[in-house]
Formats: C-alpha cells, sequence, structure tokens
C-alpha cells in the first residue's frame, strides 16, 4: 500500500488514555507533518496531550470530552530542581528497588551503578529529543510540565484528579491556538473535565516553572 500523502486526509479523530512518549512522538511528527486537525472524542491523557495534541494544524475537543496533562519528560528535570537535587539524586531512590532487584543478564552485565548511569543517559537524552519536538512545533512544553509534583494535591479542592487541563482561552495562550469545543457551556465545566481534571491558568503554569 502506497503511503499517505499531504491532503488526502485532513484530520484525526482519537481518543487515548496515553502511551509510551517515543511512539508518542512519532504520531505527533505524523500529524504535524500530514497538516491534521486533531479531533478528541472523550480523551487525549498523557502522551496524547503532549505530543498528538500539539502537533495538530487546529484543535477540537468533542462534547463532554477532555485534554488533559500529567508531566512529560522533561517534568522529571523540573521535580528534580524543586527539590533541590540533580537528575541522578532524584532519580536514585525511585529506580533502586527495581536496579537491586535486577540481575546482571538483565542489566546486560552492568553493574548496578553503571546501568544506573546508562538509564539516566538515556533519560537525558529523551529530554533533549522532546526538547527538539516542541522546538520544531514551535511550542514552549509549560503547558506539559507545569503541574507535576505535589502542586495539584495542594490545591484547595483537591480530590482524586489525575492531571491537570485549561480553558480553550488559556491552551491558546499557552500557545495551542485554533483550540475548540463543541459542547454546549463553559469545556472547563464539563462533566470529565471537572472529574479527572485539575483547572490550572496559563499564569499559574507559567509562574510554577520559574
Amino acid at each position: 500500500m502506497a503511503p499517505l500523502e499531504r491532503g488526502q486526509i485532513t484530520r484525526l479523530v482519537v481518543s487515548s488514555g496515553g502511551g509510551d512518549t517515543v511512539p508518542g512522538r512519532r504520531i505527533g511528527q505524523w500529524v504535524y507533518d500530514m497538516g491534521l486537525l486533531v479531533e478528541v472524542d472523550k480523551v487525549c491523557f498523557s502522551s496524547c496531550a503532549n505530543y498528538i495534541f500539539p502537533a495538530g494544524r487546529g484543535r477540537v475537543i468533542r462534547a463532554d470530552s477532555f485534554v488533559g496533562w500529567h508531566g512529560n519528560e522533561r517534568a522529571f528535570e523540573v521535580d528534580a530542581r524543586r527539590a533541590g537535587k540533580t537528575l541522578d539524586e532524584f532519580m536514585r531512590p525511585m529506580m533502586e528497588p527495581s536496579l537491586e532487584k535486577s540481575t546482571r543478564k538483565e542489566r546486560d552485565g552492568l553493574s548496578v551503578d553503571a546501568y544506573f548511569a546508562h538509564q539516566i543517559d538515556g533519560m537525558r537524552q529523551s529530554i533533549a529529543e522532546e526538547g527538539e519536538y516542541f522546538a520544531q512545533l514551535r511550542l514552549d512544553d509549560t503547558f506539559a510540565a507545569c503541574g507535576v509534583g505535589d502542586v495539584l494535591e495542594r490545591r484547595p479542592g483537591f480530590k482524586d484528579q489525575r492531571g491537570w487541563g485549561f480553558s480553550i482561552a488559556d491552551m491558546e495562550r499557552l500557545g495551542l491556538a485554533h483550540t475548540s469545543y463543541l459542547g454546549d457551556g463553559a469545556y472547563e465545566a464539563n462533566r470529565r473535565f471537572r472529574t479527572y481534571l485539575v483547572p490550572l491558568t496559563a499564569e499559574e503554569c507559567v509562574s510554577l516553572l520559574r
């Protein structure tokens, strides 16, 4: 089958709870290269919101649907900086249990310390590739990184939401232009948004990364 050419299709309708970051960027790259409109049906969360939603030439959110973030790859560096630690210092305690349980065979013959260093190098490389991806989209990734850590849990009224979201106007302020909502009333007032997301404003989001 011959590959699709730009103009043969005009939109991608997506419903996704997320997934791995590298495939997410690959799909986003295809959306960007094809010049597609991204239309969200029910949910676009995590890697979908980080990479696919921003890549569209325009964005449509269907009634009672939501787009939500809970951090991208750079968010690990953001969290580490807030804790006053390097990425290595921040990640080691989280990775320690699995590192200690792993066998030398699983670590490709490397010692625990060498394997940890290898993993951190891989993280840094992926964070750099993510930065290049957003630069190509001519976007700052503030919307995908600002609410990580305990930012949401400390907000009054927090329950068991899974991430954060923005009004249509605030998405526009954060660079996600040409975004529209097809439901009645305010997008951020819809049932799914209120169930799963904590609302942040663009100003709050920017200030959290200062």
